[in-house]
This record gives structure tokens, sequence and C-alpha cells, in this order.
């Protein structure tokens, strides 16, 4: 009886060590050295934690519109990727050496609590140094951080929202509208402005400020480009040429367009916003930013449009065809 009950306390002790691996993310890998250094960090880990590979950590975040690259958004990154810590790796040549740097983010805070960097003459090196001291220079602060963590499992992405029975389609980029597009648009008071495209993995970093501070303005109106692509399918026109811009900017009161691009890489978001002409449908202005934080950029991007949208010129209203004589 003693030694079943021994048995069962040792098998339980087995499991409950088994359980208490910590599970971290390889979040981003940038640099020369990306591949090497990935094996490395899996060869070393083996057997002591789990790994879970940038791609799944890419899936997860886009799964619910994050940056896998932004250490904000690693909290919710986190929820969905079931893991406790997640390492930022950057690696390249520095003067006459090679390096390795690797920063551990405990997801609950999204805080970096260890940076850790080796470096040598030779690249081989680097990797052999990786390989062998990675668990015990940094695992240590992966299992404390899974240790103080509760249990965290992979939760389900949430579900994609019901799509809308008669709007016209949506763009990934662009948040859903509330509202769907009705056949005849009223005139607006104000200037409207729409936002043509928005690429990149932070593009709604910079289109949600636009829209908020357009909102807040009484001369302009922030016009979703779903009822922008909705009116000119209408009128058969192609918003992606000159005079099909024009011809929406006519009916529509379209004062500018803006294209966005939006991409965070090495701590610094860089957006670039180019502002289409609504008279003339060509581009009268390019802004490149770039900010670090996510207050400094959209302080950014409202002053790029407080500058620049004053500079386009309001199209003239569509004329009614004359009616037929009797």
């Amino acid at each position: 009886m003693i030694r079943t009950v021994v048995v069962a306390l040792l098998l339980s002790a087995i499991a409950g060590t088994a359980e208490a691996k910590p599970k971290f993310a390889i979040a981003d890998v940038q640099g020369a050295l990306k591949a090497t250094t990935v094996a490395n960090i899996e060869r070393s880990a083996k057997g002591h934690a789990q790994v879970v590979s940038e791609a799944d950590w890419i899936a997860a975040a886009e799964s619910i519109g994050a940056s896998p690259a932004d250490r904000g958004d690693a909290t919710q990154i986190g929820d969905v990727a079931g893991v406790s810590s997640a390492l930022f790796v950057t690696s390249g040549r520095e003067g006459s050496k090679w390096h390795v740097t690797i920063e551990v983010v405990d997801v609950r805070t999204a805080k970096t609590v260890k940076r850790w960097k080796v470096r040598s003459k030779k690249i081989t090196r680097v990797g052999y140094l990786v390989g062998k001291l990675f668990w015990k220079k940094v695992g240590p602060t992966l299992s404390r951080i899974a240790a103080a963590a509760p249990a965290r499992v992979a939760k389900a992405p949430p579900p994609p929202p019901p799509p809308a029975i008669t709007a016209a389609p949506q763009e990934d980029d662009f948040p859903p509208d509330d509202e769907e597009p009705p056949d005849d648009l009223p005139p607006s008071t104000s200037d409207r402005v729409v936002v043509l495209s928005a690429t990149g993995r932070s593009a709604r970093r910079v289109t949600t400020p636009i829209t908020r501070h357009l909102r807040a303005q009484p001369d302009y109106e922030a016009l979703p480009i779903a009822d922008a692509k909705a009116e000119a399918q209408r009128l058969g026109v192609d918003l992606t040429t000159e005079s099909g811009r024009l011809d929406a900017a006519r009916a529509l009161g379209i004062r500018a367009w803006l294209a966005i691009d939006a991409r965070y890489s090495r701590g610094r978001y860089r957006v670039t916003i180019d502002f289409l002409d609504g008279a003339t449908g060509a581009s009268f202005e390019k802004v490149t930013i770039v900010q670090r934080s996510r207050r400094g950029l959209t302080r950014a991007v409202t002053r790029a449009l407080d500058a620049n949208l004053p500079k386009a010129s309001v199209p003239e209203p569509m004329e009614e065809p004359a009616p037929p004589p009797p």
C-alpha cells in the first residue's frame, strides 16, 4: 500500500514537472543571422520548454489585427498563442564583430525583463554560443515568468463578424462600417475625405486616429471607403485611376483621398501618407512620418492632416442632366 502511494506521488510529481515547462514564442527575428539564430534557440530549448514559432506568432497576431513586431500588442497576442513570454531578436554586424541580441518580453506586462547579447568576430561562433548558452543564460528568466504567470492555454481567435447582406465588400485594412451604404447618398455640407488604401500591418494605428480627428473637425467628414466604392460602382468608374477618382469626388464632394502605408520595424513606426486632390485626382503632397511611440505617431498624423488638407481644392459638383423636353 505504501509503495503504491509513493509511486503515485512520484508519477504526479513527474507529470507536474512536465506541465511546468515554460512556453515562449519567437516573436520577431531581424538581421542576417535569422535562420541560424532561430535554429540554435530551438535546439538549446529542446526538452526544457515549448517553443512557438515566429510563423505561429504572426498568425495569432493577424487573427486579432495586431502587429507581431509591436511589443505593446504582446499581451493580446500572447493570450491567443498561449505563451507566457516572447523573444524579440536582432542580429547582424557591429564594426568587426557579429552579434545576436535577444530581448525577453513578459506578455503579462508587455515589458522587456531581460536582454542578452552575444558577440564574436567569427560568424560561426556566434551561432555556436547561442546554441550552447541560450538556455543557461535566458532559460531561468523564461522559467521564472512561466512560474509567476497563470497557466495559459491558446485561445481561439475571435470569429469574424457576419457579412452584411447588402453592404459593399469590406477591405481587410479598414474597420467595418456601422451602417450599410444607402443607394443615394445625400449631399454633404462639409468636405469629405476618404482613405483610399491602407497597407502594412500597422495601418490601423493610422486610420483610427485619422477617422477620429476628422470627426472632430466641423469642416471635414470621414467618408468610409465602402461608400465611395459603392458609388463608384454605380457610376461605372475605377477608383484606381485619376479620372475615376475625379468623377467619384464630384459626385460625393470628396476634397481629398489618402493613400497610407504604415509599418513597424526596429522599434519605430514608419508611415507614408499620399494626399490626392479631389478636384484633379492627382497627388499633391506626400508625407513620411517616423515615430517611436503610438502617441507621437497620432500627433504627427493629425499635424500632417491639418497642414495638408487645406491645400486640396474642392471639386465642382457634378451637373444633373437636363430633363427631356415634354
